[in-house]
């Protein structure tokens, strides 16, 4: 007996320094919806899809045009149509027996299918995204991530960041595979904030990221064994293993592969508007794609990327606009504006806890310092290769 439930909903998030009385971020999320289903044999499925996102700077208390207040906002977006597909869309689903590893193949997307070797696999998620355009103000998106960082989590954000990475290793030793589709996002970075007209887009393309595993028997003696890698940057990886006696079996490894393709389109906004069809013509253009391999026995993560050119077409009013862009909108912050007792509050909270500890400790001259423990030290067996690879390259300025 299968049982699941689902719903649907809008989010408005408000992020503001009530203290300054100034708004910093509004956030609408609307048309979120959530399908989940559980199967008797405990494996799951999660769905959802997000149809609109916005997100705009609210605050009047500092110069900025109408056009750089749309911070998040949807390319192409129509309003009126109800048939759209949605912003953000996702599937996750799980195997945990071996029946619906070897069985249920037919409810696998194509791509999985082609990639599996044995059969056994543990999840996969895909992720869909409709184009997005980001307008970057360095003051304001550095102040956002400095309230993220402070206002919310605080003294815990050390401990995210480890579970984060604890979380990452752990996925990388799994028969789990991931597809995130991004098509065409872009950035926009204007002259400065209270300008107009006048910037810089950077589109990625159709931005893909790609990870899967790779499998391969190998030969390993679990009592006393050495392991011999070789590899080339043209991709070929091989493993032989040789131990001191007979005493040894076979054990399945993988490579952790992720694939990342993305192409690199840079147009430079002088003295009007740039146009869709205007940005189909950037003046800096690089298509590449990366391949990363990680084994799970192996010491080396190989890092393969490629790309068939790379063309520079500036003229000289275009590189006037990037220096101007340089020291009106990526010049350096002045963070006493911001404000944060958050952060201060802490931060004297913490200077008066070891102030109050260096008082009433206190040590002999001739004392000595115990550690308990072994010492922890840095692994220094990991490597990794890196090789990019650009065919041609033609930059052509002009006066």
């Amino acid at each position: 007996m299968n049982s699941y439930f689902q719903f649907s909903c809008f989010i408005f998030l408000r992020t503001d320094k009530e203290y300054q009385q100034r708004r910093l971020l509004d956030t609408l999320v609307s048309g979120v919806k959530i399908h989940f289903e559980r199967y008797d044999e405990q494996s799951l499925m999660l769905e959802g899809s997000i149809n609109k996102l916005r997100a705009w700077d609210p605050d009047t208390s500092k110069t900025t045009s109408d056009r750089n207040r749309h911070l998040l906002r949807l390319v192409n977006q129509d309003e009126s149509r109800k048939d759209e597909q949605p912003f953000f869309s996702f599937r996750y689903r799980t195997f945990k027996t071996l029946y619906n590893r070897h069985h249920e193949h037919s409810h696998l997307p194509d791509w999985i299918e082609n990639k599996i070797a044995s059969g056994d696999i543990d999840d996969y998620l895909t992720v869909k995204m409709r184009p997005l355009e980001l307008n970057y103000i360095r003051e304001r998106t550095a102040e956002l991530a400095d309230y993220l960082n402070n206002g919310l989590p605080g003294k815990g954000m050390g401990a995210t960041s480890k579970a984060a990475q604890s979380f990452c290793a752990s996925r990388i030793r799994t028969r789990s595979f991931l597809d995130l589709v991004i098509d065409q996002p872009r950035l926009f970075i204007p002259r400065s904030s209270s300008s107009s007209i006048g910037g810089c887009y950077i589109s990625l393309g159709t931005l893909t990221v790609t990870s899967w595993f790779e499998e391969a028997c190998a030969r390993i003696d679990f009592n006393k064994s050495r392991m011999t890698e070789t590899h080339n940057l043209a991709g070929a990886h091989s493993f032989s293993f040789s131990s001191e006696d007979d005493e040894s079996r076979d054990k399945m490894d993988w490579w952790r592969v992720l694939d990342l393709s993305l192409g690199i389109g840079v147009k430079i906004e002088v003295d009007e508007p740039i146009t869709l069809e205007g940005l189909s013509n950037p003046d800096i253009c690089l298509d590449t794609s990366l391949t990363m391999r990680k084994p799970s026995l192996g010491e080396t993560t190989v890092i393969q990327g490629n790309s068939p050119s790379l063309n520079i077409n500036l003229k000289y009013r275009e590189f006037v606009m990037l220096n101007l862009i340089a020291s009106e909108n990526m010049c350096p912050i002045d963070e006493s504006k911001w404000d944060n007792i958050e952060k201060s509050y802490w931060q004297a909270e913490d200077q008066a806890s070891a102030d109050q500890y260096e008082s009433i400790l206190s040590y002999a001259e001739s004392a000595r310092i115990v550690r308990f423990g072994e010492a922890k030290t840095k692994s220094t067996d990991s490597k990794t290769q890196f090789g990019f690879f650009v065919d041609s390259i033609s930059v052509t300025l002009h006066r």
